[in-house]
């Protein structure tokens, strides 16, 4: 098991366990060469984008869910960035203060593009979505000759809502916000921080802010998108804004095929997350299971075709929906890699119609 992974061990009840030998999936992607330097946008078309934080994949996700809201808010089309090796990542960030620096430190080769997991057609079908395959810094120095604002609201100091409250019951609501810092994100966004020093109260910013913007590159800087809810004033938005989480954001078929192949020969399995097992395995084998980890189908699960910093953290995706589709799932707390395999399975706390806590776009109801 690799450092500072999660990792889900696959509990196989020894009578279904399903034997027969399956035909090896092997996908191999063929990467498209892009010159991003003859980088050319539209005049008519804005653009949003955001510094991805670092760290593991399911905290990049999380800014990239909150990108695609924010896109589809004011209209814009969503720049997406690839993935970083979480080890890697941990690495570099030593003697830094963020992951997103981390990021930043990284190279082209050791970063994955996300179409190598995610279905980027369907998320398209929200917004315009142009994928980045190159470092960050890179990214940046293509897209210069572009005018951009800059955007740094941190979950340290406030939260994001969709709005000004019209109505009189929004703006009651609003005035009775509660609100937590992420002492963490604290660091982040120096003008936020002298504020902070003058006022402690929550700092609000409202999307409708930046809907006439004229800028061609809206930009969320370090990694702030990552955390920090957009809070809707009326409850039914919220869920709209939810069901586009979960429509659009969405892992790519081949991801799905080599998932199905691995639970043919699993046949009937239950899932739990490492950090449950404190007493060793032996316990499950007394009672009948077979115990898997997801290296144990190297034929199917085969990476190799990827750099070798982010084969591990391809692994992971896998993992989750391995998790995802088992019979039961144990999960750990206050975890995102947990998290997301809960909310994918329906097993979260619901209210209104809305998923709590697992999703960034909440309502200002369940906030008082």
């Amino acid at each position: 098991m690799a450092r500072g992974r999660r990792q889900c061990v696959l509990l196989v009840l020894s009578s279904s366990l399903c034997l027969s030998l399956l035909a090896v999936l092997h996908v191999l992607q063929k990467q498209n060469a892009h010159d991003m330097a003859a980088v050319k946008v539209p005049a008519a078309v804005r653009l949003l984008s955001y510094q991805p934080p670092g760290n593991g994949w399911n905290n990049q996700r999380i800014a990239l869910e909150n990108a695609l809201v924010l896109a589809k808010l004011l209209n814009r089309t969503l720049v997406v960035h690839p993935l970083s090796p979480h080890e890697l990542g941990a690495k570099l960030k030593a003697g830094h203060q963020s992951g997103y620096e981390a990021y930043n430190l990284l190279n082209e080769s050791d970063l994955l593009p996300l179409k190598h997991f995610m279905d980027l057609q369907q998320m398209a079908l929200l917004v315009p979505v142009i994928e980045v395959n190159t470092s960050h810094g890179r990214f940046r120095a293509d897209y210069s000759r572009l005018t951009w604002r800059n955007v740094c609201h941190s979950s340290g100091f406030g939260y994001w809502v969709d709005q000004p409250p019209g109505m009189a019951a929004e703006v009651l609501l609003l005035s009775k916000q509660k609100f937590t810092p992420n002492v963490i994100w604290k660091q982040k966004c120096p003008e936020e921080q002298r504020r902070s020093e003058r006022d402690p109260s929550p700092i609000l910013r409202f999307v409708t802010e930046f809907a006439a913007d004229q800028s061609e590159m809206l930009y969320f800087e370090q990694g702030t998108l990552f955390g920090i809810q957009i809070r809707f004033t009326a409850l039914e938005m919220a869920r709209t804004a939810q069901e586009w989480v979960l429509r659009y954001v969405q892992y790519n078929k081949e991801v799905w095929q080599r998932v199905g192949l691995v639970g043919k020969r699993l046949g009937t399995y239950n899932a739990v997350q490492m950090s449950k097992i404190t007493h060793g395995f032996q316990p499950f084998k007394d009672a009948g299971f077979n115990i898997y980890f997801a290296e144990d189908f190297p034929d199917v699960l085969d990476f190799t075709y990827v750099p070798t910093s982010v084969r591990m953290d391809l692994l992971g995706v896998h993992e989750q929906c391995i998790c995802q589709r088992a019979g039961k799932f144990v999960a750990s707390p206050a975890s995102t890699f947990d998290a997301f395999i809960r909310r994918q399975r329906g097993e979260v706390k619901m209210k209104d119609g809305l998923m709590m806590d697992t999703l960034h776009s909440c309502w200002i109801g369940h906030h008082i």
